[in-house]
């Protein structure tokens, strides 16, 4: 019997896992497909708190700038435990303005990332052409020099790796069909094959597919959400390269590190469960990007990505003991999850084995909260391409 089973091998998952596992629990994460193949690698992997104008003591932006700040650790506990490097770039994030209605919100923002200690400053039009010289028609913009961007293989990468190194198992392809459970505890799963998998936590981080599995007892769900995202991935340049910073004009260009371009993605709220790119949304991406960025369409394709991301009712995650014995959650990241892996993986481990602080942070975000009503947080009503 394994301690822990994480069900989802997405960046949330691997993170909870290796987290777990560097606390000594003998970990399993069962994959349906690939590890990383579906809405982690489909993100944007901004590694940006707020863009958005929220409450400045909205619980989940204060989770948000705890695990943007928490990035440094993350990445450096990461590669010197595994020797991979995820490629995580402090490169700064420009939020471009094409208008005066832009640069009133550039500044409303930067009043934002003031009271939440996040430096940050308007500039004007030559300084931001300084920062990304091939957007066109920016007028100015906001400019976060702490934020950055990582690329998702790559981190995905050194968590399988510290998994396996502590002995931990990774099985993938054979989807988890329900869960098991022994009167009113959750005791393992079952796979689609007839394997039964037994554990002492069932950790449940299977994206916008994790309510949808069997077994989940009633008293235990919760409303969850798939937002479709469509992005694709091209060859910039490695002399002089067409996007330097983590931009944001309309779509999102994040460079990966490795000479890939991210350019994602849409918004899709009423898509429904799908694995597939259409026409439509490519377009779009496209659209966005080229109108930005006129030399995007000059660059060679890499490859296109799509995912689906776990929305519940207020956009904030779902985190921590179900209410039922045996199950925790891990979802609900919404379009934060790879900003918010290393944080929530690690709390989730540190909750685990006792740590009271990592718990009643956890509390803040479980499932219960939509059965009482309490907390209510800032739901994320925006143009999230911005």
């Amino acid at each position: 019997m394994t301690d822990v089973l994480v069900v989802g091998g997405g960046i949330i998952g691997l993170s909870a896992g290796w987290h777990l596992a560097r606390h000594g629990a003998r970990v399993t994460v069962v994959e349906a497909g690939e590890p990383l193949r579906f809405t982690s690698r489909a993100a944007a992997a901004m590694i940006a708190p707020v863009g958005y104008l929220e409450p400045a003591d909205d619980q989940f932006l204060r989770l948000r700038t705890d695990a943007h700040a928490d990035w440094d650790r993350f990445a450096a506990s990461l590669l010197d435990d595994t020797g991979v490097d995820p490629a995580y770039q402090r490169i700064g994030s420009l939020v471009a303005a094409f208008d005066d209605a832009g640069l009133a919100r550039a500044d409303a923002l930067r009043t934002l990332h003031a009271q939440l200690g996040i430096d940050s400053s308007v500039v004007d039009a030559a300084t931001a052409h300084e920062l990304e010289p091939l957007v066109r028609g920016m007028i100015g913009g906001l400019w976060v020099p702490g934020e950055g961007c990582v690329d998702p293989d790559a981190a995905g990468r050194a968590l399988l790796r510290g998994i396996r190194s502590r002995q931990g198992t990774v099985r993938t392809g054979v989807p988890v069909s329900r869960l098991r459970s022994d009167g009113d505890r959750i005791v393992g799963v079952t796979l689609s094959d007839g394997t039964d998998l037994d554990a002492a936590l069932v950790l449940v981080a299977a994206g916008a597919a994790s309510t949808g599995l069997g077994g989940i007892p009633e008293t235990a769900r919760f409303p969850l959400r798939a937002v479709k995202g469509q992005s694709l991935l091209v060859r910039d340049r490695t002399e002089a390269p067409t996007v330097r910073t983590v931009l944001r004009a309309g779509a999102n260009l994040v460079p990966r590190g490795d000479g890939r371009l991210m350019i994602a993605g849409t918004v899709e709220d009423a898509a429904g469960l799908g694995d597939h790119n259409t026409v439509a949304g490519m377009y779009e991406v496209l659209d966005r990007a080229v109108a930005a960025v006129p030399a995007v369409r000059e660059l060679p394709l890499d490859g296109w990505c799509v995912g689906q991301r776990p929305v519940a009712a207020d956009d904030a995650p779902v985190l921590g003991p179900s209410g039922t014995d045996g199950l925790w959650w891990a979802t609900g990241h919404s379009y934060y999850g790879i900003l918010l892996s290393g944080l929530t993986g690690r709390l989730l481990a540190d909750a685990v084995y006792g740590d009271r602080a990592a718990a009643d942070r956890l509390r803040l975000f479980a499932a219960e909260r939509f059965r009482t009503g309490t907390p209510k947080y800032a739901s994320l009503t925006h143009d999230r391409h911005a």
